[in-house]
């Protein structure tokens, strides 16, 4: 009984030791709002991972259509198979915070809203951890909308033509219900 106690004693101290003294560990992703098909884009992540070392991984998953080749790799094995994008260090960067990217080409027939989702996965106190990444949320091509009467609306925002001049002056005329009299000499 006494050995059970104690090594309840142990866990409890082991999980407020690592509740008081453990650092945040944050990862996000940033990119553009809006895309067109057939473009490029880069997408950047930034780990803020305090002290921690050793073996971690970065896994992001592409929409079909989207494919990724590594720009910054940060000391990383980068790979790319299957819709998923991998970084991958046996031992991180020392530095408490860096940055990996890697640049998307979206195919032509692409469009609609799509998303960026994955991961941060590390090892502490030889027990694996993970931390989300925020879901990067990108919208390919124009924004199409239905309406109730099941009409399919195209929002292009397109400038103005300025080119033109096709000001009409004013109509300065007056429209009078009175009756008018005239008058001759």
């Amino acid at each position: 009984m006494i050995k059970y106690l104690f090594l309840l004693f142990n866990m409890l101290g082991v999980m407020l030791f690592n509740a008081f003294f453990a650092e945040d560990i944050s990862v996000s992703q940033t990119g553009p709002a809006k895309v067109n098909p057939g473009e490029d884009f880069t997408v950047e992540i930034t780990v803020k991972k305090g002290a921690i070392s050793g073996f971690a991984q970065i896994k992001s998953e592409l929409p079909e259509g989207m494919t990724a080749i590594v720009l910054d790799p940060n000391g990383s094995e980068f790979k790319f198979s299957g819709q998923i994008v991998r970084f991958t260090w046996t031992s991180l960067p020392s530095a408490a915070e860096f940055k990996v990217s890697y640049k998307v080409s979206v195919a032509s027939t692409v469009s609609g809203v799509k998303s960026i989702t994955g991961k941060f996965s590390y090892v502490l106190n030889n027990q694996k951890s993970s931390v989300e990444l925020n879901p990067l949320e990108i919208q390919v091509g124009a924004v199409v909308t239905e309406t109730l009467d099941n009409t399919t609306t195209t929002n292009n925002t397109t400038p103005p033509d300025n080119t033109t001049n096709n000001t009409t002056p004013p109509d300065n005329t007056t429209t009078s219900n009175n009756t008018t009299t005239n008058t001759t000499p």
